[in-house]
């Protein structure tokens, strides 16, 4: 970016060059381009920008998971992607996602080992 702007402060400036865009001027953008979709009602729930940048996440993640590439080595360059100062902000995106259970379950031996299947006993 600063080979483009040199001088500029902010990936996205508002109407201030010196600030940053505001959320809700891109949440109301965002809205206004939902609506003139051919999905705009046939959704119970709107989609945001927030929503698809968790959504990018978890999929990525998944993706990762699922094909055996190490999340650790990834997770710093996801976070620069995401432009996120720490990569605890990457991961809150997946900590409490319900439908990564079952892969982060496949994938993590150590658990498999100290929580045994758990298992019917009669006398």
């Amino acid at each position: 970016m600063q080979n483009i702007a040199p001088d500029r402060e902010w990936f996205s400036p508002g109407w201030h060059l010196d600030r940053a865009i505001r959320k809700t001027s891109v949440d109301k953008k965002f809205a206004a381009f939902w609506s003139e979709t051919p999905f705009a009602g046939k959704v119970d729930k709107k989609p945001t920008v927030q929503s698809l940048r968790h959504t990018f996440v978890v999929d990525k993640m998944n993706e990762w998971m699922e094909t055996g590439v190490d999340t650790g080595v990834m997770m710093p360059y996801l976070s620069r992607y995401l432009g996120h100062s720490s990569i605890s902000e990457t991961q809150y995106y997946y900590h409490t996602i319900e439908q990564a259970f079952p892969i982060i379950r496949r994938h993590d031996a150590m658990a498999q080992s100290i929580i045994p299947e758990v298992v019917t006993y009669e006398e």
